[in-house]
């Protein structure tokens, strides 16, 4: 008996799947002063105002420092400190291409470029490394939630800088209560920590406040001290 050939019924042609759209870009003021007090220790040892400083045209940001250097030199623990951090605000959050610290004088500046086109940091003494996003620096890693607020409870990002490059693994803790200047909060504390456990830097933000840090605690490693200064913010200054 012949058999009959069963011809296969046309299947229409996979259709792809539409990629997804990326986050929308937050509307952020032209100016965003954040001021706070400045403490050291567990004892809370009060060593002036401090703060963060956020500027930027729609395309470009820059984060600075606020307040006296000999009070930061408590918040960056290692010597006077001033810093700017200068990039890119794109779909995804800050792109930063340079960041600059400043120790106590002039002649003791240094910068990392984050040269993204080329895929490298170029950091003193010509040292260079390849970029590897997320990537951020000491100051824009701070604001960064402003722009993407965190989707997950862990978030491992690269930060420079300016004479190595590191990975901050932030975890999400316990919530805390804030009592501020401008009233109670309810905090989300986020913590990363050094490679040894020991603590590092803590960040207490809260989504009725855009996620922009309400108070930021960094410590030196326990070998070189374990000192640690808090910055609490008092004021959140804008101007559209």
């Amino acid at each position: 008996m012949p058999v009959e050939a069963v011809a296969a019924a046309p299947q229409a042609a996979p259709t792809e799947e539409p990629a997804p759209a990326p986050p929308p870009q937050p509307r952020v003021p032209k100016r965003i002063d954040l001021i706070g007090t400045l403490f050291v220790g567990d004892r809370d040892f009060m060593v002036g105002t401090a703060g963060f400083r956020l500027r930027h045209d729609g395309n470009r940001y820059e984060i600075s420092v606020l307040g006296e250097p000999k009070g930061l030199a408590r918040l960056f623990i290692n010597g006077e400190f001033t810093g700017v951090s200068r990039g890119a605000i794109t779909p995804h959050g800050l792109q930063p291409s340079e960041y600059v610290e400043e120790r106590g004088r002039p002649e003791r500046r240094e910068a990392a470029t984050l040269d993204w086109e080329a895929g490298v940091i170029r950091l003193k003494d010509d040292k260079v490394v390849p970029i590897e996003p997320p990537v951020y620096d000491r100051l824009s890693v701070i604001l960064q939630f402003y722009y993407r607020p965190p989707e997950t409870n862990e978030l491992a990002l690269r930060v420079t800088g300016t004479r190595y490059v590191d990975t901050y693994v932030f975890k999400r803790g316990e919530n805390e209560r804030l009592e501020l200047k401008f009233g109670t909060i309810d905090a989300h504390v986020w913590r990363a920590n050094f490679d040894e456990g020991d603590p590092r830097i803590e960040i207490w933000m809260s989504p009725e406040y855009s996620y922009l840090p309400l108070r930021v605690r960094i410590h030196a490693k326990k070998a070189n001290g374990g000192r640690y200064a808090t910055l609490t913010i008092d004021e959140i200054r804008v101007e559209d």
